[in-house]
């Protein structure tokens, strides 16, 4: 009978975790996985056997092995406390579990950064620099430095609470006031104060009032003229608003001829002359016709409204359909480009009111 070797070697054949994954294997086998150098077991059942535990862990995901300290008693879910005292910078610390959790105290902010380091800071505002235009910045040397403020001449400083109040406490050399001692008027002479104590007299000229409110400190200048008509240099020129409005090529002052016909300015004392206009400019109508509204109308006789605008004398606006039948105040026909031929003008009360607006086209004349 043979005598069977003995050998002190055991060799477990090692696979690629591909192999591995989709064997089902027999109860008992054990193969080594050389991707991460640990062994399988296998029931005959499952795929993929179960992964032994290396004795460094290694091959143990830290949830899992968080999972199981958990469930055997030796892991935790208390926390660290960690206090900043942002007076001399003490750090304590009180154990509870295995989870360090950082708490700002009043003054320390702390945040943490992707590749896990802790940022600790002062958020306590202050300065460390004052910068006083036109002079050396006041720095300060040390941490707890103190600034101090004097007053100069004339000036008074006053503390409440965290609140530092500078004022002016006058003088006799007149110097501290918040003045202008030159006032400056585009156009004419300077005004220059004289002395400290000097005083502006301001004048209302023709036109103008001027009122004073001790208790609200404030003038007020005002123009006497409440409308257009009220201006001086309007009514020596006997206008109305109406009549600037807008540009014209020409504006024709329109009366009537008792109800046999319109008479225009420019066109002597003929009764219901041809009316000229040209496409692409405005031509404007002054009425003075009470008791026969004026309209403009198509060749076909049917009122016409594109371009029209209407002004009252007191500056009422109308435009479109809204513009017919006026007897007073300004009508503006903004000439449209594409129109041409004989158009008409008549009165809305009176047919024998009738006349032609012949539109010459620009572009021919």
């Amino acid at each position: 009978m043979a005598i069977a070797r003995i050998s002190n070697n055991i060799r477990i054949i090692p696979r690629d975790p591909e192999f591995l994954d989709r064997k089902v294997g027999s109860i008992g086998e054990i193969f080594y996985d050389r991707s991460v150098d640990s062994l399988r077991l296998y029931d005959g059942k499952a795929p993929g056997g179960v992964a032994l535990a290396r004795d460094d862990l290694a091959n143990v995901s830290n949830t899992i092995f968080l999972a199981k300290a958990n469930a055997a008693g030796v892991g935790g879910t208390g926390s660290f406390e960690l206090s900043i005292a942002a007076d001399d910078s003490t750090i304590r610390t009180i154990t509870s579990g295995n989870v360090l959790q950082f708490v700002g105290s009043t003054g320390i902010a702390t945040t943490s950064t992707a590749n896990g380091e802790l940022v600790i800071e002062n958020t306590q505002p202050n300065f460390s620099i004052v910068a006083i235009d036109g002079e050396v910045s006041a720095e300060a040397s040390i941490s707890g430095d103190t600034l101090s403020l004097v007053a100069g001449s004339n000036i008074t400083l006053t503390t409440s609470g965290n609140t530092i109040t500078i004022a002016s406490s006058g003088g006799s050399g007149g110097t501290s006031s918040n003045s202008f001692t030159t006032v400056a008027v585009l156009g004419q002479d300077n005004v220059i104060a004289a002395s400290a104590t000097d005083t502006l007299t301001i004048i209302g000229g023709s036109g103008i009032s001027i009122t004073t409110n001790a208790i609200n400190d404030s003038i007020t200048i005002a123009n006497d003229a409440v409308s257009f008509t009220g201006l001086n240099d309007v009514s020596s020129a006997a206008l109305t608003v109406d009549r600037i409005y807008l540009p014209a090529m020409t504006m024709l002052t329109v009366t009537n001829s008792g109800a046999s016909g319109y008479r225009f300015d420019q066109y002597g004392t003929t009764n219901n002359p041809t009316v000229y206009a040209i496409t692409g400019m405005t031509i404007a109508f002054n009425l003075n016709i009470s008791g026969h509204p004026f309209q403009i109308q198509t060749p076909g006789a049917v009122n016409y409204s594109t371009g029209l605008i209407h002004v009252s004398t007191t500056g009422v606006v109308s435009t479109g359909t809204n513009a017919q039948g006026k007897v007073s105040g300004t009508l503006y026909w903004k000439v449209p480009t594409e129109i041409s031929g004989g158009y008409r003008y008549q009165c809305s009360v009176h047919a024998a009111m009738v006349g032609l607006i012949t539109v010459k086209t620009i572009n021919t004349l």
